[in-house]
Parts: structure tokens; C-alpha cells; sequence
């Protein structure tokens, strides 16, 4: 519990339009995404694009066997000015190879599920920042949507079909110069705590960060308020990370902890700091658990 949390206008680094080329400086055109991988999303029903941002893990599920990855839910959200409704998960979520025409080349899954909101003391608090995408069942009859990539046709649909299971990536992190960082847990947010972040706009960050007492912040414009855990001093992030996976600091195997999911940054007492929303928040809010090997 945080004992008196103090509101601060959030100043995200991602926004529900943010500047479109960002999203594809780190992309990875395939069909399994690992966290801190680009992603675009636009709505099913006119083919519009929603916004684009960072993923922060690929390959993990919900507790009835739903295979997913985890996305920030403000890049996926037509607008936090309403209440979330389920017309927002007519999304699609996926990579594109033409950032000029924000054409969506492969795809990655469909939005399935947003966070939960309550009030408390006449505000409006998002239980996290965080959203989570279905993967696509590739080559599945009676399908409800099918998508087609180049001959390829995928099945978004509720079977059980389990015939896609070679596109799930593992848990894992994209690291600098090409390494690869194997999460092997998570961890809940500690102050004092180490932390980092890979993003798909600024990439695997070669900044440290360090966590701090979790505060209340929110921006009274959207009226949208939040838990999140502040990181100082700022790691430099920028349009399009939102998203991004926050870990500890990969040890010398390339293992590390997911922590939370980046949301934006914000300034308290004149210093820029990053927030986020903890992993153990998100689990929560939509019963996750690893894939099974």
C-alpha cells in the first residue's frame, strides 16, 4: 500500500499519437516477439492506427491457458478520456517493414484484454499501464478473423489448437550489441532497487536507473491516475518506448528479473524521472503465469 501518495502530472514519453518513425527503429520483422520489440496497432473496424510503442514480454499466458505477450496499455487505448470499454480490444497488434505507410506486415496477435479502473478519492485509478495481446492460431478452421501475410493465413479465434506453439518466443529480453537476456523471474520493485530498459524507439538502454518510494500519479487533463514506482535519475527515454520492459541488471549469463512495464516520465521536486507499472500488478490484473516449456 502506498500511505499518502502525492498526484503528479504525468509527462509520458508516449502519447496515443506519438511521432510514428520511432516505432520502427528496433523492430524485428518475425513472428515472436521478445520484449523490447516495436510493435503498431490500429482498430479492425476502419483500419486506422491506434499508435505504436514497445512490448514489453512475449511468451507468457493467462491462468486458462490464453497465450499472449504484455503491451502499455495508453498505446493501445483509443482514448483515456472514457471509460475503457471492450469496443478497445478491436485492435490488432503487429510489426510493419513500411513506417512511410504504417502498413501492418506481420501480425502479432490481437488486444484481448485492458487494464480495470476504480475510483478512489474522486479520481479515476488504472490498476496498471498495462494490456495484454493474443497470439494468432495460424491455420485453425471456423475462424472468427483471418489475417494473410504473404500466403500465410492466421486464425484469430478461442480454439485450443496448439499447432502455433513454434511462433511463441520464449521470456525473453533483446539486449545490446545483438545479446539476448533470458528472464528467469520477476521482482517486485524495491527502493534502492537497479534497473534498466530496453525500448524499441531508443533501443537496449546502457543507462542505470534506481527505484523509489511507489507514488500516485496521473494527469488531471484525461483525469487517468495510477500507482507507479519512479526511476532516477531519468534513463533517457523517448516516443515509442512506452512500453518498454524494465528488469535488473542481466548478470553474466544474460539473466535478469522482469520488474515492471515503462509508462512514461514525470518530474518531481525539479528532477525528470521515469515511472512504471510493476510486473507483479500486472500478473495480477490478468492472472499470467510463464508458458509451460
Amino acid at each position: 500500500a502506498c500511505t499518502d501518495p502525492i498526484p503528479l502530472q504525468i509527462h509520458p514519453t508516449a502519447s496515443i499519437n506519438p511521432p510514428y518513425e520511432h516505432c520502427f527503429v528496433a523492430a524485428v520483422h518475425d513472428s515472436a516477439p521478445m520484449g523490447g520489440d516495436a510493435f503498431i496497432g490500429y482498430f479492425i473496424r476502419d483500419g486506422q492506427t491506434v499508435a505504436c510503442g514497445t512490448i514489453t514480454l512475449g511468451g507468457i499466458e493467462t491462468a486458462d491457458g490464453t497465450r499472449g505477450f504484455i503491451v502499455s496499455a495508453h498505446t493501445v487505448s483509443e482514448s483515456f478520456n472514457s471509460d475503457i470499454s471492450s469496443d478497445t480490444t478491436d485492435v490488432l497488434i503487429g510489426h510493419t517493414e513500411y513506417p512511410d505507410s504504417l502498413k501492418l506486415r506481420t501480425l502479432l496477435g490481437k488486444l484481448m484484454d485492458m487494464p480495470s479502473t476504480r475510483t478512489e478519492g474522486g479520481r479515476k485509478i488504472l490498476s496498471v499501464d498495462a494490456a495484454f495481446v493474443k497470439y494468432p492460431h495460424p491455420h485453425t478452421l471456423g475462424c472468427s478473423l483471418t489475417w494473410k501475410d504473404d500466403g500465410e493465413e492466421f486464425c484469430l479465434d478461442n480454439t485450443n489448437n496448439d499447432n502455433y506453439v513454434d511462433r511463441v518466443s520464449p521470456l525473453v529480453i533483446r539486449g545490446r550489441n545483438g545479446d539476448v537476456y533470458k528472464v528467469t523471474g520477476s521482482r517486485k520493485p524495491t527502493k534502492g532497487l537497479e534497473v534498466t530498459y530496453s525500448g524499441s524507439a531508443s533501443g537496449p538502454s546502457r543507462r542505470i536507473g534506481t527505484v523509489g518510494d511507489m507514488l500516485l500519479s496521473g494527469d488531471p487533463t484525461r483525469d487517468v491516475y495510477g500507482y507507479y514506482y519512479p526511476v532516477s535519475p531519468t534513463m533517457g527515454t523517448i516516443h515509442g518506448d512506452s512500453g518498454s520492459p524494465i528488469y535488473t541488471i542481466p548478470d553474466a549469463n544474460g539473466n535478469t528479473k522482469i520488474i515492471g512495464t515503462h509508462v512514461g516520465t514525470t518530474t518531481i521536486a525539479g528532477e525528470r524521472k521515469n515511472i512504471f507499472s510493476s510486473w507483479e500488478d500486472t500478473a495480477d490484473e490478468f492472472n499470467l503465469k510463464p508458458i509451460s516449456p
